[in-house]
């Protein structure tokens, strides 16, 4: 099959699933659909060879926002009322077509330009990372990667000053399960660790490794174990914009330039920005995503 015929057809049933979601009267109907658009999007990286930003559409895009979506419709108990179908239709496709055939214009039209992909790579030594994904994200537009871990902070603050009052959720807990759970939590604990390591050589780094951890603190919510959020866990949610900003600081009075690493290597700045940062991105979508639970042992 040829490459324009995959392209073609990932792009036509990534514009269908997002219209459906966009103009469906059925809220279900619409999450599912937005599920699909980040699963979509992150095949569409992956065929891209970009397996780093595939592994976080997936796990963020499609993952934890679909859950934390079901969650809200699950709480809604009433749909809501319809979107009208053509509402704005004309306004976004318009929108669309325009940042496209700028952003193209800007990425392969401009003269003499060598692509971003050459620029990154003839510097990828100097970012002290061999992963060139990792090098754009905290090396070349580090800024732009503290503005995120900035917004995803502030979302978090915005959510808990709102101050929900949300009926709890019982669950029934079968006494099989939590042994389960106990016995996948250090796995999945160490498989965060592995791809927030791996992620200056390979894909993976701070966004994918705080999904997963995220994942797996999910999963000793719901066995049990950890029956809420404490006081010391939510307060690891600002220590990567934390660090960040501290990084940012400091190496601005060593250089005069913002994240311009001097006095270590770039690899360690870059490791320790991105360690925190993983830390706060796990507390920050599993206090999100994690409603009142009232858990009831299965009796066997």
């Amino acid at each position: 099959m040829s490459t324009d015929v995959i392209d073609t057809g990932l792009s036509l049933l990534l514009l269908l699933l997002a219209y459906k979601a966009l103009f469906t009267e059925d809220l279900l109907a619409a999450i599912v659909s937005f599920v699909g658009v980040g699963l979509i999007a992150a095949l569409m990286w992956a065929y891209q060879s970009a397996p780093d930003i595939a592994i976080a559409e997936a796990a963020i895009g499609a993952g934890v926002t679909g859950a934390l979506l079901l969650v809200t419709w699950n709480r809604l108990g009433q749909p809501t009322a319809p979107l009208a179908r053509y509402q704005g239709l004309v306004g976004i496709a318009t929108t669309t077509v325009v940042l496209a055939a700028g952003l193209y214009f800007f990425t392969f039209w401009q003269p003499g330009s060598m692509g971003l992909s050459t620029l990154v790579n003839n510097n990828l030594i100097e970012s002290g990372v061999n992963n060139p994904v990792t090098a754009v994200l905290l090396n070349y537009r580090s800024f732009d990667t503290l503005m995120e871990i900035a917004v995803l902070f502030v979302t978090l603050v915005g959510l808990r000053a709102l101050k929900l009052e949300l009926p709890p959720v019982t669950i029934d807990l079968n006494p099989v399960v939590r042994p389960l759970i106990q016995i996948m939590f250090p796995l999945i604990f160490l498989l965060g660790g592995y791809t927030l390591w791996a992620g200056a050589d390979y894909p993976g780094g701070a966004f994918q490794a705080g999904a997963i951890w995220a994942g797996a603190l999910v999963l000793l919510y719901f066995s049990g174990v950890l029956t809420s959020i404490s006081q010391r866990m939510s307060g690891a949610a600002v220590w990567g914009l934390a660090i960040f900003v501290a990084a940012a600081l400091i190496t601005y009075a060593l250089s005069g330039v913002v994240l311009s690493y001097v006095l270590f290597e770039p690899g360690i700045w870059i490791l320790v920005i991105e360690a925190f940062a993983a830390i706060s991105i796990a507390v920050t979508l599993f206090s999100m995503f994690v409603p009142k639970i009232r858990l009831k042992q299965i009796d066997q």
